[in-house]
């Protein structure tokens, strides 16, 4: 959008570490407060109101109560004034009432531990689909003249005088005048790439969830410190059940080796018992785990929850600019940044001003998303499929979702859902495959569909959508069959162990 030639090489698909792996919320990040990160929450809530301009069905406000109880590390008056300065820094950008509540307001609206809970406060921040924005901003870049490239993953760098001239794909090297390093938890590998002998500049720290298939909370999200260490976490409502979460623990392997653990299990499963006593939680009500790591900057001597979210640009003697830490919600912001610097070094004159702050995504535009829910029976009779599947359509789509529906009058079959469980249909897959960079099952059926969360976990949807993307992509059997045996063990790996 600002003039540039631009290629994207992802190693992976799009969304396929951290950014899928989020509490899913677009948030100023309350908990900050306690460390005094008062520029980091101002900015956050300035761009989660860019996100629900830009994204209106993919990103919706959500009320929280956030309890206080007799030995709480953080007393009713903290909790209050923190409330009161979340509120505040949001500014203009405020998107609900925010307000103290007695023990007895909070049991009304929620079912939660009843022993010790001196009062709290309700306060609103947003919901969001994390997967879905990650998506759609590729497809944005991609309309605007980007080349994207997914499953591709850059080996290496060519350099004249010691300064990066291009990027090396296995036997293929492109030449470029500029390489940013925007790979969150795998910045310190491409680093090396650039200088095997460079310093570590992150250090990741993991976050897990737990998917409930039960919903633990009635509207609300619900703030729990957590009985053994104080730590901040949410129980929200997701799908028809909750998300748990979130750790933050260090990590030390592998950015592409992480997985929920057991003691990871055992922390949230442990603390939502204990915090929703009347929810009769067990085992085989979470249906699945995921966990991502946060590509924080390294800090010696702090707890991990106490590292800031900040982010730093910096350039290598090289020339590779480094993108470290930042959080999902700032990612605009950052990105504008970023671009910004790029600029500099081409020393591009008279460039173009960044637009991303009022530009819509794809689906963000083209319809009123209250009227169109408001109509949806209507519209669905006008289009020949049922209500359910044309609301989900909407609210995966926004502006976009009679693209799908197109795909299915072209081909009757394509109107069928995918399995019994969920309203997504085969015209979805076809659309994954040639408007959204799909090329396997897990993309599509763990982010495009992202029907792995579902109690499903697309384990019925298999075939059929193994079927189309066959169909669509011309693999043989054995490549099909391979597919999905790959994708059943990549469930396997975030089953409940």
């Amino acid at each position: 959008m600002r003039g540039l030639k631009v290629a994207l090489l992802e190693k992976n698909d799009i969304a396929s570490g951290t950014s899928s792996k989020t509490s899913k919320l677009a948030h100023g990040g309350i908990r900050y407060l306690e460390h005094f990160e008062f520029g980091l929450v101002r900015e956050a809530l300035r761009e989660r109101a860019t996100l629900l301009q830009n994204a209106p069905h993919l990103v919706r406000p959500l009320p929280f109560l956030f309890p206080s109880y007799q030995g709480d590390r953080r007393p009713p008056w903290m909790i209050a004034m923190g409330g009161f300065l979340y509120h505040k820094l949001a500014g203009k950008h405020q998107i609900g009432a925010w307000g103290f509540l007695t023990r007895e307001a909070i049991l009304e609206r929620e079912a939660i531990q009843s022993k010790g809970l001196r009062g709290g406060i309700l306060y609103y921040d947003a919901q969001m689909d994390d997967v879905r924005i990650c998506i759609e901003n590729a497809i944005a870049a991609s309309e605007h003249g980007a080349m994207i490239t997914t499953h591709c993953e850059v080996t290496g760098f060519t350099k004249e005088k010691g300064r990066i001239t291009g990027v090396c794909v296995g036997n293929i090297s492109i030449r470029t005048r500029s390489v940013v390093s925007a790979t969150g938890p795998w910045g310190d590998t491409v680093a090396k790439l650039d200088n095997p002998k460079a310093m570590l500049l992150l250090r990741p720290t993991k976050g897990a969830h737990l998917i409930s298939s039960i919903p633990l909370t009635r509207e609300h999200a619900v703030v729990i410190s957590s009985e053994r260490d104080s730590r901040i976490m949410f129980t929200i409502p997701w799908r028809g059940g909750s998300l748990i979460g979130t750790t933050d623990t260090d990590f030390k392997g592998r950015p592409d080796d992480v997985h929920a653990d057991r003691e990871d299990f055992e922390y949230l499963f442990n603390e939502a018992r204990r915090f929703f006593p009347n929810a009769n939680l067990a085992q085989e009500n979470i249906i699945g785990t995921f966990a991502g790591l946060r590509p924080t900057i390294r800090q010696v001597g702090k707890h991990p929850s106490s590292i800031s979210r900040e982010h730093i640009i910096r350039e290598t003697k090289s020339g590779l600019i480094q993108l470290a830490g930042g959080k999902y919600t700032t990612a605009r912001g950052v990105a504008e940044e970023v671009s910004d610097r790029v600029m500099q070094k081409l020393r591009i004159k008279n460039p173009v001003r960044c637009r991303t702050t009022s530009a819509p995504l794809p689906g963000g535009a083209g319809i009123d998303f209250i009227h169109a829910k408001e109509s949806v029976r209507d519209i669905a009779l006008g289009v020949g499929l049922s209500e359910e599947i044309v609301l989900n359509l909407i609210q995966t789509y926004g502006g976009r979702w009679m693209e799908i529906v197109e795909l299915a009058k072209e081909e009757k079959r394509l109107s069928q859902r995918v399995c019994k469980h969920h309203p997504h249909i085969l015209a979805q897959v076809v659309y994954g495959i040639r408007q959204e960079f799909a090329k396997t099952l897990s993309d599509v059926l763990s982010r495009r569909l992202q029907m792995s969360g579902l109690p499903c976990r697309g384990l019925d949807a298999l075939e059929n959508v193994g079927e189309v993307l066959a169909n669509e992509l011309g693999w043989d059997l054995a490549t099909k069959n391979n597919e999905m045996e790959s994708y059943r063990k990549e469930i396997l790996a975030d089953t409940p162990v």
